[in-house]
C-alpha cells in the first residue's frame, strides 16, 4: 500500500513526529541528540504512561509491556538510551510513511536523515493543540523533559502521548487529509492506489463484509488488483516454503547421524512438497511479471522432488546446507528433536501489522493478502475515533454506531 509504511493507528505519526520536531530543538539549542534517540524516547514515554493509566495491563497499541517497569525512573538522558525500550519500537514502520505522506523530508530514507515539513508541524499543532500540561505548550513541555526540569506526572501529558489515546478530531482530519494527497512529489499512481483502497476499507468500516478474491472491489483499478493477488499468492508459496523448511529440519534432526539423504523424504514432506507447487503454480498463473517472484515459484514448482528441496536449502543456507545429494546442518541448526513442528505452521504476525479480524468474523479479507489492507483498514477506524472499540471486542463483527 503506497505511502502507509507500517502505520496502522494515528499515534504511531504522531509520536515520530514529536520526536523529529523535539530532536531539533534540541539542537537548535546546542544540544546533542539524534532523531532516533529522541523519537525512541518519547514514544517509550508514551507507551509508558499509557501502560500506567491502564495498570499495566498490555495492549494491542503499547509497545515494551514486558521491558518497561512501573519504578522505572523516566529521566531522559536514561529513556534515550538504546537498551532502554524495545528493539523495534514503532517509530521503524513509520520511516516510509512520513515522507510519503509529506510529514517530512531527507535526502535520505533514513529517519536519522529526517526534518519536519510544515505539514508534519500542522499536523502536530491540530493534534496536540489542546494538551497543555503544567499550562505550556506541549513541545515546550517536552523540551524541559529533556532538560531534567519537568516530570511526566501529567495527566494532560500522558492523554497526549499514550498510545491508546486516539488523536483528536482537528489531528484525524489534518492525518486523513495527508493520506488524500500524500506528498507534492508523490507519484500520481500512487495516491490514487492509496485513496481507492482508503474509500474500499471505509465501506467494510460501515458494513462489514467477506470479501474474496473473485471480483476487484469498486475503484481498486485492474492492475492494483492484480498486484494486491499476486502479493497474496507470493506470500501462501513463500509460507509453503517455509514449512517444507521446517519439516527438512526436523528430518536431519532426527536422522540420528550428521547427514540426511534428499531422497529419504518422509510422507509429511511429500505432501508439503505438493502443497509448495501448487501455491508456486497458483502465482504463476496470474502472470504478474516479478522477475525474482517468477523465479523463486518456478524453482518450487520444479517436477523433481530433489530439485525442489535443493533448491530451498541453497537459498536457506542458514538453518541447512546441501552437499551433492545430502543434507547437513547449518551455523542456524537446531540440534533437538523437537527442532520443528511436524505440520506446516503459519508465520508469526509481521511485527508492523495490526490485530486481524478473528475467524467467523462479519469481515474477512481475502485469503492471504497484504497485512497493510489491514493496517489501513485499522487506521481508518482510528480515524473515526472508534479503534478502542474494535480492539475491545477483538473483531469487527459489525458496523460501528
Amino acid at each position: 500500500m503506497p505511502g502507509l509504511g507500517g502505520i496502522w493507528f494515528g499515534k504511531q505519526a504522531l509520536l515520530a513526529c514529536l520526536g523529529l520536531e523535539l530532536a531539533q530543538r534540541i539542537r537548535q539549542a546546542r544540544g546533542r541528540v539524534s532523531n532516533v534517540e529522541c523519537a525512541n524516547a518519547v514514544e517509550a514515554l508514551g507507551c509508558w504512561l499509557g501502560l500506567s493509566a491502564r495498570g499495566w495491563s498490555p495492549e494491542a497499541r503499547l509497545r515494551g509491556s514486558q521491558k518497561l517497569k512501573r519504578d522505572d525512573p523516566m529521566e531522559f538522558a536514561r529513556v534515550r538510551r538504546r537498551s532502554f525500550y524495545v528493539s523495534q519500537p514503532m517509530r521503524m514502520a513509520t520511516t516510509l510513511a512520513l515522507p510519503a505522506l509529506g510529514l517530512a523530508e531527507g535526502t535520505q530514507l533514513r529517519f536519522n536523515a529526517y526534518t519536519l515539513t510544515d505539514a508534519g508541524r500542522d499536523f502536530i499543532q491540530a493534534a496536540c493543540n489542546g494538551y497543555r500540561p503544567g499550562k505550556r505548550d506541549l513541545l515546550d513541555y517536552l523540551q524541559r523533559w529533556t532538560e531534567g526540569r519537568e516530570d511526566v506526572d501529567s495527566g494532560s501529558l500522558s492523554r497526549a502521548l499514550s498510545p491508546c489515546e486516539p488523536l483528536p478530531r482537528e489531528g484525524q482530519a489534518q492525518l486523513r487529509d495527508r493520506l488524500q494527497f500524500g506528498a507534492a512529489g508523490e507519484a500520481a499512481e500512487s495516491r490514487q492506489r492509496r485513496r481507492a483502497a482508503l474509500a474500499w476499507v471505509e465501506r467494510m468500516r460501515q458494513q462489514p463484509a467477506r470479501a474474496d478474491w473473485q471480483a476487484a472491489p469498486e475503484g481498486i483499478l485492474p492492475e492494483h488488483w492484480l498486484d494486491m493477488k499476486a502479493g497474496a499468492a507470493l506470500f501462501a508459496a513463500r509460507d509453503a516454503a517455509l514449512a517444507l523448511l521446517d519439516l527438512l529440519e526436523l528430518s536431519v534432526a532426527t536422522a540420528g547421524r550428521e547427514t540426511w539423504r534428499i531422497g529419504n523424504v518422509s510422507p509429511a514432506a511429500n505432501a508439503a512438497i505438493e502443497q509448495l507447487r501448487d501455491r508456486s503454480r497458483g502465482f504463476l498463473e496470474l502472470k504478474h511479471g516479478d522477475p525474482d517472484a517468477e523465479l523463486f515459484c518456478r524453482s518450487c514448482a520444479q517436477a523433481s522432488d530433489a530439485a525442489v528441496i535443493a533448491f530451498l536449502v541453497d537459498r536457506d543456507g542458514r538453518v541447512l546446507r546441501r552437499r551433492g545429494d545430502e543434507i547437513y546442518p547449518g551455523f542456524a541448526f537446531r540440534r533437538r528433536t523437537e527442532a520443528a513442528d511436524p505440520t506446516p505452521a503459519a508465520e508469526e504476525p509481521d511485527a508492523q501489522a495490526g490485530p486481524t479480524p478473528e475467524a467467523g468474523s462479519a469481515l474477512q479479507w481475502p485469503a492471504q493478502i497484504s497485512h497493510r489492507i489491514h493496517n489501513i483498514f485499522l487506521l481508518n477506524v482510528d480515524l473515526h475515533g472508534q479503534l478502542s472499540d474494535w480492539l475491545a471486542r477483538g473483531a469487527n463483527t459489525e458496523a460501528p454506531a
